[in-house]
């Protein structure tokens, strides 16, 4: 279980060093310039654009990206029902490997994550089942990778979280 988990740590440290690297390399920031060159980027991939938001979105808390700035990326770039779509789709794919990752890391990964939360959460997921992921996943400011990993904690059936998901997403991404 060990291994495991350093492994884990390795892969995530990796994961936000490659992030830094990438909007280093593409001269990413979260200033208004850096955004217009990252709109300008993206529109000039063609097809290939919509599949960098998605994956944007999905690795955002990897490259230190808010997913409200993104979304309203994906919304300028794609119009509505394209920003839309694809800011849905990258939502969903980060939740379904967030719930994963607490299921995979366990309790003594997530807990210490949380923070005094864990408890509140992990007792609305347990009565109410997804509902609270939903709420929180479709409203536009609510904190969805606490909500994420406690439903993978608590043992939420993954069909039921990812449903969860899948009608709130779009809600969340349309609001942007």
């Amino acid at each position: 279980k060990w291994a495991l988990l350093f492994s884990l740590v390795l892969l995530v440290l990796a994961a936000f060093a490659l992030g830094s690297q990438v909007r280093e390399q593409l001269g990413f920031s979260s200033s208004v310039e850096g955004l217009t060159e990252l709109r300008r980027w993206v529109e000039g991939l063609g097809w290939r654009g919509p599949a960098v938001l998605v994956g944007l979105v999905t690795f955002r808390t990897f490259l230190l990206l808010p997913s409200n700035v993104l979304l309203i990326l994906g919304g300028l770039v794609f119009g509505t029902l394209g920003g839309t779509l694809w800011g849905a789709l990258g939502l969903i794919l980060s939740a379904l490997l967030q719930f994963l990752a607490a299921r995979l890391l366990g309790d003594d990964w997530v807990r210490p994550r949380l923070g005094e939360r864990h408890a509140v959460l992990e007792d609305r997921i347990r009565r109410l089942g997804p509902a609270p992921v939903w709420a929180i996943t479709a409203h536009p400011a609510g904190p969805q990778t606490p909500v994420n990993l406690a439903a993978g904690l608590v043992g939420l059936p993954i069909w039921e979280f990812g449903l969860a998901v899948v009608l709130a997403a779009p809600l969340r991404a349309g609001a942007y």
